[in-house]
């Protein structure tokens, strides 16, 4: 799911966001992107791989489908409060907390997610001349 989102542009040219649409009014999908969210262990450094292609593809979803902000956005300021208050528990201890940051530069992102361009992954390709 995460590459057919990521590179939607390149399946369909002539209908760039076709995968980020479909999926984007799946409800069930939509449920278990939103539940790797609210059950994450963020202490666990193995569930952040899983977090970053979430809230990747939260970020396409979300820049196509602006009607997901009643479901999502309480979900993501929960999620940023608590990776902030484990970043703080982990520096307290002396930890790394890069990822911490990364995540909630993430989560950031998702909430502009509305208000950025949609950028091709891909460029046109040009003719060729022989």
């Amino acid at each position: 799911m995460n590459d057919l989102i990521m590179n939607d542009e390149g399946i369909i040219p002539d209908a760039p966001t076709c995968v980020r649409t479909y999926f984007a009014g799946r409800r069930d999908v939509i449920q278990i992107l939103l539940e790797i969210l609210t059950t994450a262990d963020l202490e666990n450094c193995l569930e952040y791989t899983l977090r970053e292609y979430t809230l990747k593809i939260w970020f396409r979803l979300y820049q196509v489908e602006r009607s997901l902000e009643q479901c999502l956005l309480p979900v993501l300021i929960t999620h940023r409060i608590r990776i902030d208050e484990t970043m703080k528990m982990a520096l307290a201890q002396g930890s790394d907390c890069d990822l911490y940051r990364d995540e909630i530069e993430l989560v950031d992102e998702v909430i502009s997610a509305p208000t950025r361009p949609i950028i091709s992954n891909y460029e046109k390709a040009k003719p060729q001349v022989n």
